[in-house]
């Protein structure tokens, strides 16, 4: 095995790519992606449609776990929004 090959090896193995799965979108709102891959910190951002409030965090990223570190948030309509959580 070339030296080189050695490395690329070695790298791979230490450093391995990290990806979250896709959270998909809340009914009734839209995302904005930071990076399309989903790797290692990509950052999705959620707004609500109009007439809509967003529920849960506005902003989730990808962690090394391969999770994202909040739950996709909801859009729910005004009137029916619930402020116990």
């Amino acid at each position: 095995m070339s030296q080189l090959n050695y490395h690329c090896l070695i790298y791979i193995l230490v450093n391995p790519v990290v990806r979250c799965s896709d959270p998909g979108t809340p009914e009734h709102g839209r995302r904005q992606l930071s990076d399309n891959s989903l790797q290692l910190n990509t950052r999705i951002d959620f707004v609500c449609d109009t007439s809509y409030i967003l529920q849960g965090t506005s902003r989730i990223t990808c962690v090394g776990t391969g999770q994202w570190d909040y739950p996709l948030p909801s859009c729910v309509e005004e009137s029916t929004r619930s402020d116990c959580v």
